[in-house]
């Protein structure tokens, strides 16, 4: 039997040890101050304080709406020429998702989720839109988006939501139900154009059942994809510098954890693409998927799937329904496994699988979910994700391009 041996009686050891214990707490404090997390403000959320001050007027104030909008993987793909009487929004090719949006259908509900903000913020800023989607031949210009005077400046109802409105990943609260009133006005607020309809499924029923193993499917085959799982994961934003050079991507602290976890996790180095695919499928099923009080499908006829017009459409219905659940208090996060892989598979000419596993149990009547997303009461207050701020996405328009409507 040993003896044990004293801190005591053995001062190297002690001094080692609290030199250790030192360093340490040094090696956290200045990781912390890496991270951003001794800082007052998050620089990377500028625009965000920027829309909620009016630090932008006319035109630029529409701009200003449009960056704070919805996008996949907040890759925030557009950019906006401001020129007389006019903004032209521009598809940005550079920001696209690649395999996991292979057509660039994603893209398109992003911009269109851009569109729906300018033109809510329009009233407000003493303008009115008149919105000309893809008015030429080009898919580069996705949108014409037309000024003049409006009559009178008064806000508009939603555009209080648009600073407000964040993609909840977190948990929700499982013990409070969303009524069928609220339902309906939900409903009513994206109305229908005849290429897309808005179908909600509760979450006990038995079509979300199978939406969900459905879901978990997809994920499961996304992560298996290794073009899909790679351009997903590059995305993901953990290191405070980066974060602030760009100002996009998917950060830790939209992820749905814990604000303590949230933390923790800031203050370790980034993990591996295939460690963070597992715990996103992991959150997928046990939480996200698990505490949904409902899930809601943006529906549209098969063969107007990748209708860049439809997929603006789509994206502006999906923003305007957030930002309306947003002034109810509700909380809401896009979940688009199902028709990523549809895409995918259409890409690659594979067997149709996910395509007709849909199709025999989610009773479409012959309908694809292009756009898919749960709701529900949310159970804390998430933080803001980071946005590019309007002077690095605007520029002012000399000559711009003759009128050639469709």
């Amino acid at each position: 039997m040993s003896a044990k041996i004293l801190p005591s009686a053995h001062p190297a050891l002690r001094w080692f040890s609290a030199a250790a214990a030192l360093a340490a707490a040094g090696g956290i404090s200045y990781r912390a101050y890496r991270q951003g997390l001794l800082r007052a403000e998050d620089k990377s959320l500028d625009a965000w304080r920027a829309f909620e001050t009016h630090a932008h007027a006319g035109a630029d104030r529409l701009v200003a709406a449009a960056v704070l909008a919805a996008s996949p993987h907040n890759s925030q793909p557009w950019r906006f020429t401001v020129g007389p009487g006019e903004i032209l929004v521009h598809a940005d090719f550079e920001r696209a998702l690649g395999a996991m949006d292979p057509c660039e259908r994603e893209m398109f509900i992003g911009i269109g989720c851009a569109l729906e903000n300018m033109a809510i913020a329009a009233p407000g800023a003493g303008l009115a839109t008149q919105i000309a989607q893809r008015p030429t031949s080009s898919r580069e210009l996705a949108a014409r988006v037309t000024l003049t005077p409006a009559p009178e400046a008064a806000a508009h109802r939603l555009e209080a939501a648009i600073s407000r409105r964040r993609t909840d990943r977190g948990p929700y609260d499982l013990a409070r139900e969303i009524d069928d009133e609220t339902l309906d006005a939900l409903q009513a607020e994206v109305g229908g154009t005849g290429d897309h309809e808005l179908v909600f499924l509760p979450c006990k029923s038995e079509e979300a059942r199978r939406f969900g193993a459905l879901t978990l499917e997809a994920t499961r085959d996304i992560i298996a994809d290794a073009p899909m799982s790679h351009d997903s994961a590059r995305w993901y934003r953990q290191d405070q510098t980066l974060i602030d050079a760009r100002r996009d991507g998917l950060t830790m602290q939209t992820q749905g954890l814990a604000p303590w976890l949230a933390t923790l996790a800031r203050l370790v180095p980034q993990t591996s693409e295939q460690s963070a695919h597992s715990v996103w499928l992991k959150n997928t099923r046990q939480v996200q998927l698990a505490t949904a009080a409902h899930f809601g499908l943006f529906v549209v006829p098969a063969h107007r799937l990748l209708d860049d017009v439809v997929s603006l459409q789509v994206g502006r219905a999906w923003q305007r329904l957030h930002l309306a659940a947003t002034l109810r208090g509700l909380a809401c996060q896009p979940m688009n496994q199902i028709p990523e892989r549809i895409c995918r598979e259409r890409q690659l000419g594979h067997e149709p699988k996910m395509q007709s596993a849909v199709e025999q149990q989610l009773f479409l009547s012959g309908g694809l979910p292009t756009f898919c997303f749960r709701i529900g009461v949310p159970t804390r207050e998430v933080p803001h994700s980071p946005r590019r701020p309007v002077e690095a996405v605007r520029r002012v328009g000399e000559a711009l391009p003759a009128r050639t409507e469709e």
